[in-house]
């Protein structure tokens, strides 16, 4: 089906209010003005829409773009059901990556930041590309992280977390 088509779908389908997509119209297991879709395991909200499952994130990108995106939907702010439009950005698989939390063994605390013991130093890198960049070694953690989130934000830009 076409965007137009989608499109237009989607809004007779739809109703969308601050992030969640209500149902217009009434049928199987559909009641007009409830939540449309379930929230799965992985934290993303369904939506069964035009024969297929969707993320309700790309329902809203088509919603309010006109398109359906053959590029990933971020989170902004890492929430994964959290699809206010404005949480919302296009982004192709390596930038989507980047945006995201610290890993739970984190020793640091920080991303791309761990401590050497055999040369007691602080070590940083970015991961890029499918690479780790090597950014230095520093005899202070705060060093280590500061020259670390420098190297980061100048490589990926507006897709910079923090992390």
């Amino acid at each position: 089906m076409e965007n137009k088509s989608l499109f237009n779908l989607a809004h007779e389908t739809f109703h969308y209010e601050n992030g969640v997509l209500y149902w217009k119209k009434s049928g199987q297991k559909r009641v007009v003005g409830a939540i449309a879709g379930h929230i799965r395991p992985d934290g993303y909200f369904r939506v069964r829409f035009a024969g297929k499952s969707h993320q309700r994130s790309r329902i809203v990108w088509l919603m309010h773009h006109g398109y359906m995106t053959d590029l990933e939907i971020d989170h902004i702010n890492r929430v994964r059901n959290d699809d206010r439009i404005e949480n919302l950005r296009e982004a192709n698989h390596f930038e989507n990556t980047q945006n995201r939390s610290l890993a739970k063994n984190s020793t640091s605390g920080h991303t791309g930041v761990y401590y050497n013991k055999r040369d007691k130093t602080w070590f940083a890198r970015v991961f890029m590309d499918g690479e780790h960049l090597h950014v230095g070694c520093f005899k202070n953690k705060d060093d280590a992280i500061a020259a670390r989130a420098e190297k980061a934000k100048k490589l990926r830009g507006e897709f910079y977390s923090g992390a």
